[in-house]
Order: structure tokens, then C-alpha cells, then sequence
């Protein structure tokens, strides 16, 4: 295949797996020329990779950096000024932002982002096989390689961003990990009787969580290890279960919420996978809403909810301390955001606004800033995602 100029090939992924994918072609393009604030010496010589439908080598893209002058000064935002994005990738439609300012496209509606230490691992809709998702790295140095190709579910997770559960048809689920070269190394496959809508919710890279929605609006939840064999359903044990948020870092529990049998009311709940699921804490009045949007910070103090106002009814999030929550269920912070967003640290978290403007907010109570990045589209008339940062 010729060579683009600007671009190289990376033969370790050609040789894992002989195959040439279209993937619309990874465009990156240089910051706007508004952009003063950008060190020029990391500028990115415009170079365009071959139009959409272009076939591109698994791995097949490098960015080539040019150094030149001196950096010039950053600005510094106050609290009541914008705060320029220099640390998350956020995206939109089938293009990524990144945060010194270049972008690129891949072709496809991106559905999530997530940053790890090897880069950013991007998931897209496949649909030029209909129903689908396909994951690839976009490596530090731009490189991009697939890992995970026309998986018929969503693609979970680990909190490692190194390993991933995910549906190769739709009579089996896989788990894998990030291989040397090539495509995700697949450890393990078990099959299912369950059809298409049974798909992987969480990963914590010993249990994989699966949830089904169901015509009430609520969903199921089970629990699979692959290390102990081949997916057993559980779902009569599991029924109390609503929703699940995440894990909790540094333990094994899960956090998310249970229907109340008494009053069928939903609570919060701190969950043991290890027991069907089983409720070990719990708290009621706080998470009422049977939505899995919830967001565990890094460190595992905070949750963030969506919420709706009572008198207006307009969308909010509100702020739980994990520490104190299950002894003093109330909201230690409320934010006028649309739901949760991604936390860009412990105390902060981006998101949007009703008019889906982006801002963050802080759980010190720090007055919200306006997040803007170059060359966004207007998010009034696109919406923007944020990307997970894994650790």
C-alpha cells in the first residue's frame, strides 16, 4: 500500500494480523491559527491522511513533529474567565479534540473515549457492518492500532485500560487484553443464550458485569468471572438489583443502586460481585432515578448523580461523600449540569450545561468554569463527549 506522506507504517500490527481495514482514515490536523497559547515547536505539520473510505494498515499512521520557536506564555484563567482544556480529550461526532489543540477524525461516530497510559482508546459505531462497535489506541505518538473489531456490544472497560469484555457475536462474549502488536489477545469465550441485548456494562478485569434493558425502563444485571469457566445466568438472585455505577477503587465491591422491597423505593447501594450482587450497605433517598449514569471519582470519595429539580424540573447532578453517605444520605454539593460528566481528577469533573455548553465543576465548592477548546464545533448545535481517564 503507498505511504501518506507524514505518516509511517508500524509492521508489528501488519504482521499480527495480515488485514487492511477502512477505518475513514485518522485526519489530524493542526490547532486554528486563533490558537496563541500552543508551544510551536509541538505543532503539527499539516499533513491530511487519504479522504474518508481510504484503506489504512492496522497501526498504519504516525504524526510527524516539527520543533520551531519558542513557546509562548499561557494564559491563566481566573474563575470568572474560560478555562482553556489542556488536560482531556473531549469529542464530537466522529472527530477528537486533543488537548494541545490538534484534531482528528476517524471516520465514524465516536461513542467513547477513554485516556490511559498507552493513549487513548476510542470507540466508535461500526456501521458499515450494521449493528456494531470496533475500539482502537491511538498510541502518545499518534499511531493508531484496532483492537477490538465489530464487537455486536458495547466494549467494557477495565479500570487498567488495558482489558476489555466485549460480544464477537451474538452467541458469545470475550474477554481480552492488550497484546504486544495486533489486535486484543482474547483470554477467554463463553457462549450465550441471552441474544443481542445482553451486553458487558462493567469490567473490573476479574468480573464482567452484564446488564439487559428492560421494556420498563429499568435493566437487569448478572455477573460473570471468566476465570471460573463458562457464564452461568443468575438472574433470579440479581432481580434486586437496579443499576450499577463502577467499582470502587482499591477494593472489589461495585457501587450502584437496589430496589427497595418494602416501598420499592431505589436506593444506593455498595455491591459485593462476589455474592450474586449482594447488597452489603445501603442507603435510600439519595439515588431515586433508575439510571446507571452515576460517576465514582478516582480516588473513590465522591459519586456524582443525575438529579432533577423538584419545583423546575430541570436536570442537575448532585455530589455524594462516599465516606459518610451510608450514615448521612444528603447531596454535599449540587451542580446545574445536564447529568454527569467525566472527572478530570479527585475534586473535578466536566461536563454540560442545558445548552450543552461545557463546564467544570469542583467538589470544593469553587465557583464553575467555562471549558473551551480549540475549534469545537458550537455544542448548542453538536453535542461533546468527554474522555474517561483510566488510571
Amino acid at each position: 500500500m503507498t505511504e501518506q506522506p507524514g505518516f509511517a507504517r508500524d509492521p508489528a500490527d501488519d504482521d499480527a494480523t495480515g488485514r487492511v481495514m477502512d477505518l475513514g482514515a485518522l485526519e489530524v490536523e493542526p490547532p486554528p491559527p486563533v490558537i496563541r497559547a500552543l508551544p510551536r515547536r509541538l505543532r503539527l505539520r499539516h499533513r491530511l491522511v487519504a479522504a474518508v473510505g481510504a484503506a489504512v494498515v492496522l497501526g498504519a499512521a504516525v504524526v510527524a513533529w516539527t520543533a520551531g520557536d519558542e513557546p509562548a506564555p499561557h494564559p491563566t484563567a481566573s474563575p470568572q474567565s474560560p478555562a482553556s482544556v489542556r488536560d482531556i480529550t473531549v469529542f464530537s461526532g466522529n472527530r477528537l479534540y486533543f488537548p494541545d489543540g490538534t484534531q482528528g477524525g476517524v471516520g465514524r461516530t465516536i461513542g467513547a473515549v477513554y485516556e490511559t497510559p498507552d493513549g487513548l482508546l476510542v470507540s466508535y459505531d461500526d456501521d458499515t457492518q450494521g449493528v456494531g462497535y470496533t475500539m482502537m489506541l491511538v498510541r502518545l505518538d499518534r499511531t493508531v492500532r484496532v483492537l477490538v473489531e465489530h464487537s455486536v456490544s458495547r466494549i467494557a472497560v477495565a479500570p487498567d485500560g488495558r482489558r476489555f469484555a466485549w460480544r464477537p457475536t451474538a452467541e458469545t462474549l470475550s474477554v481480552g487484553h492488550v497484546g504486544a502488536d495486533g489486535p486484543a489477545q482474547v483470554d477467554r469465550t463463553t457462549h450465550l443464550l441471552e441474544g443481542r441485548e445482553l451486553e458487558p456494562r462493567l469490567y473490573t478485569g476479574t468480573a464482567v458485569v452484564l446488564g439487559r434493558d428492560q421494556n420498563t425502563g429499568g435493566a437487569q444485571y448478572d455477573v460473570w468471572f471468566p476465570d471460573r469457566g463458562d457464564y452461568q445466568p443468575s438472574w433470579f438472585h440479581t432481580a434486586h438489583v437496579t443499576g450499577v455505577y463502577g467499582q470502587l477503587p482499591g477494593t472489589f465491591d461495585l457501587l450502584g443502586t437496589v430496589r427497595r422491597p418494602e416501598t420499592g423505593e431505589n436506593c444506593l447501594a455498595r455491591l459485593d460481585p462476589e455474592q450474586a450482587l449482594r447488597a452489603v450497605r445501603t442507603v435510600c433517598g439519595v439515588t431515586p432515578q433508575l439510571k446507571d449514569t452515576g460517576r465514582v471519582s478516582p480516588d473513590g470519595s465522591w459519586l456524582a448523580v443525575p438529579t432533577v429539580d423538584r419545583a423546575s424540573g430541570r436536570s442537575g447532578v448532585g455530589v455524594l461523600d462516599l465516606d459518610t453517605v451510608f450514615d448521612r444520605p444528603r447531596f454535599v454539593a449540587t451542580w446545574d449540569a445536564d447529568g454527569p460528566g467525566a472527572w478530570l481528577d479527585a475534586t473535578t469533573m466536566t461536563g454540560r450545561r442545558d445548552d450543552g455548553s461545557p463546564w467544570r465543576w469542583r467538589t470544593d465548592g469553587g465557583p464553575p468554569t467555562r471549558v473551551t477548546t480549540p475549534g469545537l464545533p458550537d455544542p448548542k448545535a453538536q453535542w461533546v463527549g468527554f474522555a474517561t481517564r483510566l488510571s
